[in-house]
């Protein structure tokens, strides 16, 4: 019911070590049009899009999993560039919005570390570009996180600064991993009791993800009577059946692109 995708981002730096390919194009506009229609075959399919990275993470020179990528620009020359595609892609309805985690020093508020994405993005995204959906914010186990923020200190800066949802904020991989988890949202709890969490934009939050739920059919608390097990029986009958893999298989044969001959 989520895809965690487009990538809009405009690769407009040839040394990109982490989008290039997984940019539609280095022109803002080309990646604005084509953007748009595969947004809207998505969600034609009743499946929530994401725009991601905002503000753009097509000119950098530093993988976000390793480290912490700067962009040196200012909030015009990114309207001109950056902010085209997920403007499209926000005047097309998108539903979900990935912020990236990228430095932007000349429109970032500045904190002691260098991660002013957190500050910025949710800001920009609901004031000037009049965006009404879900903001998800890039996992939060990736290095240009980390090694700056506690887990649960992160978690907590996203909320104030607007996002709806931390995305993976731990790693889970084992049942044991479930300790970390309770001890974040601990910690969130805490720092809404503690007034650092603003409990109406966390319940302004808690809206917007209602209402998508509601939009993609997820959430029917009036005819939806299934229990849980029957929920994942019916998602594991689903997700990856063969007639998915088929449908796969053809796709990628036919993306086969030849870009340097």
């Amino acid at each position: 019911n989520n895809n965690f995708g487009p990538d809009l981002d405009t690769n407009s730096n040839p040394l990109n070590p982490v989008i290039n390919i997984r940019s539609i194009s280095s022109d803002p506009n080309l990646v604005a049009d084509l953007g748009v229609e595969i947004v809207k075959g998505i969600q034609d399919q009743n499946v929530a899009a994401t725009a991601k990275h905002f503000p753009g993470h097509g000119d950098t020179s530093t993988d976000s999993h390793t480290g912490l990528p700067t962009v040196d620009k200012s909030y015009e020359e990114i309207k001109q560039l950056e902010l085209v595609p997920f403007q499209a892609a926000i005047d097309a309805g998108i539903d979900m919005i990935m912020t990236a985690h990228i430095a932007y020093p000349q429109i970032a508020e500045k904190l002691e570390t260098k991660s002013g994405e957190l500050i910025t993005a949710p800001a920009t995204l609901r004031k000037d570009m009049g965006f009404e959906g879900v903001v998800v914010t890039d996992s939060m186990t990736m290095q240009a996180i980390v090694q700056y923020f506690g887990d649960a200190e992160a978690v907590v800066m996203a909320f104030q600064a607007g996002v709806d949802i931390a995305l993976k904020p731990t790693v889970i991989n084992c049942p044991s991993s479930i300790k970390d988890m309770d001890r974040i949202i601990d910690y969130a709890v805490q720092a809404v009791e503690d007034g650092r969490i603003d409990e109406k934009e966390l319940d302004a939050s808690v809206r917007r993800i209602l209402e998508l739920k509601e939009k993609r059919g997820i959430l029917d608390l009036n005819e939806d009577n299934h229990t849980i097990e029957e929920k994942i029986a019916n998602a594991e009958a689903i997700v990856g059946c063969e007639e998915h893999r088929r449908i796969e298989r053809i796709v990628a044969e036919q993306a086969i692109t030849v870009i340097k001959n």
